[in-house]
């Protein structure tokens, strides 16, 4: 199997990028874990 390395993205200041990150990243972690971490937020 051949990986083939591919820039896809945003390109810019740090703050730029982390807020496309947070706008497209899928948070693989369970949706019970999602809600109670976002209770402890609150």
């Amino acid at each position: 199997m051949h990986l083939v390395e591919k820039n896809v993205g945003k390109n810019g200041i740090k703050a730029e990028c982390l807020a496309y990150i947070k706008e497209v990243w899928t948070d693989m972690k369970p949706l019970s874990l999602r809600e109670k971490m976002e209770k402890s937020a609150k």
